[in-house]
């Protein structure tokens, strides 16, 4: 009720169910639950219904579940419950981390389990584990008005849906609007196939594991909708959309990169993942700018994109380096500063990533100011004249000077060279 009522947006509603259901779990605790975690009468479904209601503190409750799973293994491996707790079983196993006791339960051919009505030919799901007796092959004789078809025992269809098909709902995202896809291999089960007509459109999630060409996953998320892809992260293997990293592939956005997975989020669109490859990643990093031309002491941006997920980055430019980290989809944006004292002309931009080993580079103009002579200034060196007593300078010209009258000269003497010559030839 709490969450329903926060879906439709009566947060005093809200918190008035979180207080009853907090107020319930007290009671609840002080009646049922021991100091060692388990949950009077002793059964499945009474450890089953509070854990899956969050009636155990937090505290007991990796005790509480220990003795959900020891009830089961001393039955064989076999459930017991029935109608009021035979829906949350194996979600509550899978979220306790036992996956795999689960999908043996679903598994077991032998009775009570829905293995053996499968054995027994049937081809719905009955009302009762013992629609046909176990022990004379016939039907029970308390069948009598039971269901040969029925939801409760059904209900292990939305497990099997979530579970091995790897799509689950957002419940903040109603109508599929956005989804989860997390597909996970346990057991012998390497495969599994989702199709399915949401408001939005057709979803279809189809993947596979293969030794020789790892997991496969190949996703169709409608116009409207968005999905967030949920695979593991293996050291030494490369996750790829259509045979380019993914972190790089269009239309996919890199959310997080942990020790154990890694979270994609994808728009509309049909994506065919592969993960699993031992080639090396494939990086192409780029830098961009959206100047041609900068002044001495201008700021500007620099974007990078292409570098490995998270890799530690050097950007240099005209002397100087900055030391940054790529974000998830190994893009990057940094400001830099044109230093005051830096030739005119053209420079260099260079990038280099950590992990990936790979560089980029680009050219930028620095250009003068206005008013700003173009060329380096020259500093004009100390003249060593001195003074005489009555204060008349004398000594050598300054260096700027000397240049001046040594190129008048030059011209003088061509000139005068020029009419002796001409006098001569006459």
């Amino acid at each position: 009720m709490a969450e329903i009522a926060e879906a439709l947006g009566y947060p005093q509603d809200e918190s008035y169910f979180k207080s009853v259901h907090q107020n319930i779990a007290q009671a609840y605790e002080q009646e049922y639950v021991a100091a060692d975690g388990s949950v009077e009468p002793g059964t499945q479904a009474g450890y089953v219904l509070a854990l899956y209601a969050d009636l155990v503190p937090d505290d007991l409750r990796d005790k509480t579940a220990q003795h959900l799973v020891e009830s089961i293994n001393s039955r064989d491996n076999h459930l017991s419950t029935g109608f009021a707790a035979t829906g949350w079983l194996l979600p509550v196993l899978d979220d306790i981390g036992e996956t795999e006791l689960a999908l043996e339960i679903l598994r077991n051919e032998d009775y009570p389990s829905w293995g053996y009505m499968i054995a027994n030919g049937a081809t719905t799901i009955w009302e009762r584990w013992d629609f046909i007796h176990p022990d004379t092959g016939t039907f029970h004789p308390d069948t009598n008005g039971s269901s040969d078809n029925h939801a409760v025992f059904g209900s292990v269809g939305t497990w099997m849906y979530n579970r091995l098909s790897g799509v689950t709902p957002d419940p903040n995202n109603p109508g599929y609007r956005h989804f989860y896809v997390q597909p996970q291999t346990f057991g012998d089960i390497t495969s599994g196939t989702y199709d399915f007509s949401s408001r939005y459109g057709r979803i279809t999630a189809d993947w596979s594991v293969n030794g020789e060409d790892g997991t496969n996953l190949k996703l169709t998320v409608p116009v409207g909708s968005q999905a967030t892809v949920i695979l593991p992260a293996i050291d030494g293997l490369t996750l790829e959309e259509n045979g380019i990293p993914a972190s790089q592939a269009e239309g996919i956005e890199v959310l997080s990169i942990t020790q154990n997975e890694q979270q994609l989020r994808v728009g509309s669109g049909t994506y065919e993942f592969h993960y699993g490859t031992e080639s090396p990643p494939i990086f192409n990093p780029t830098l961009s700018t959206d100047l041609d031309e900068v002044r001495r002491g201008e700021t500007f941006e620099v974007g990078g994109s292409g570098f490995a997920p998270k890799e530690d980055v050097e950007v240099s430019f005209a002397g100087n380096t900055v030391e940054l980290q790529a974000d998830n989809n190994g893009k990057f944006t940094v400001p830099m500063t044109v230093p005051g004292d830096v030739d005119f002309g053209e420079h260099a931009i260079t990038a280099i990533g950590d992990t990936s080993k790979q560089a980029a580079s680009l050219h930028i103009y620095v250009i003068e100011s206005d008013g700003e002579n173009p060329e380096d200034p020259v500093d004009t060196p100390e003249s060593d004249a001195t003074s005489d007593s009555d204060g008349t300078t004398v000594g050598t010209l300054p260096t700027t000077g000397v240049s001046i009258f040594l190129l008048l000269l030059a011209a003088s003497l061509l000139i005068l060279g020029g009419h002796r010559l001409r006098h001569q030839r006459r």
